[in-house]
């Protein structure tokens, strides 16, 4: 079993969240404590599994520290005037590969995809902040090769 699908129990049946102690402890808070009765079996189990679990953790409070700090750059870097990314297809492949590289739990594949994306995303940026000094002027959106 995986920490994945260990995290993905815990918390779809078991309907908790574990938490990394300063002290290398786990701490499982039930989310909804009236409709879930404690399983011994999943104690144990984690108990069993508790070093992949840190290490899994671990991972989880890096990549998300990643993923807010790159999103704090791009909000402040985000010119005034300029629409959404929703409709832009290289985005909304970015932030498909920014997934995936999340779950492969491998922090070095994920700051890549980080930086593919803010690459990109400045580049809109930039094209925004010229059609706004050039009026008419095309916006290109780039284009991503995999």
């Amino acid at each position: 079993m995986t920490a994945r699908e260990l995290m993905d129990i815990v918390t779809q049946k078991a309907l908790s969240e574990l938490r990394l102690e300063g002290d290398g402890s786990i701490v499982r808070r039930s989310l909804f404590p009236e409709l879930v009765t404690p399983s011994p079996l999943l104690a144990r189990v984690l108990r069993e599994q508790k070093p992949m679990l840190v290490e899994f953790l671990m991972y989880q409070h890096e990549a998300d520290r990643l993923l807010l700090e790159s999103t704090h750059r791009l909000a402040q870097a985000w010119p005034p005037g300029c629409p959404g990314l929703d409709e832009d297809a290289v985005w909304a492949e970015m932030e498909k590969q920014l997934t995936d590289a999340y779950w492969m739990v491998d922090l070095a594949t994920l700051r890549e995809a980080i930086e593919r994306r803010e690459e990109h995303v400045l580049a809109v940026f930039a094209a925004h902040r010229d059609h706004v000094r050039a009026p008419g002027k095309k916006i290109d959106r780039g284009r991503y090769d995999a």
